[in-house]
């Protein structure tokens, strides 16, 4: 009997290419192999809101020059 731990990783690389980032997230819980192929994948491409970039910009600058 073939599990899901057993599949080759090239496999898995052809499954999750069918799958959406929030199916990928929960594919990397199942197991560790999961995690180790759908990861990369998942941080191809990052996406954020410009709120979030602009939140991150003043966080870091009062980090480098506020002492």
């Amino acid at each position: 009997m073939v599990s899901a731990d057993n599949l080759n990783r090239d496999v898995l690389e052809l499954i999750f290419t069918q799958l959406n980032a929030n199916d990928l997230c929960s594919a990397t819980l199942v197991s560790r192999s999961f995690f180790a192929t759908a990861t990369p994948r998942l941080y191809r491409t990052l996406f954020f809101r410009r709120e979030q970039a602009m939140k991150f910009q003043v966080r870091r600058y009062r980090q480098l020059h506020v002492s």
